[in-house]
């Protein structure tokens, strides 16, 4: 933990996974890198660790690393996995 890493390497290492990032820079709204934190295919298990985790960072956001599915909202319900996320 530590190492600063630009959002396309994130998405190479962790592909369709969920990221909490500290201290993340953003370009035109979209994530550019940051400190990863955690990761995990469990969006709502990172929101609840994600206050520990972050606590003393100046900034925090949980990004996904896949192609959103705008078009309905069953990946939602998919979302909900069994695996905890893993601490970086």
């Amino acid at each position: 933990m530590g190492q600063v890493l630009t959002f396309d390497q994130l998405k190479a290492q962790f592909p369709d996974e969920w990221l909490l990032l500290a201290n993340p820079e953003f370009e035109n709204a979209r994530p550019v890198k940051g400190q990863l934190l955690a990761h995990g295919r469990d969006y709502l298990e990172l929101c609840y660790q994600s206050q520990a985790l972050a606590a003393g960072f100046r900034d925090s956001t949980i990004v996904f690393t896949g192609e959103p599915q705008t078009h309905n909202r069953k990946w939602l319900k998919a979302i909900r996995l069994t695996d905890p996320p893993k601490i970086a």
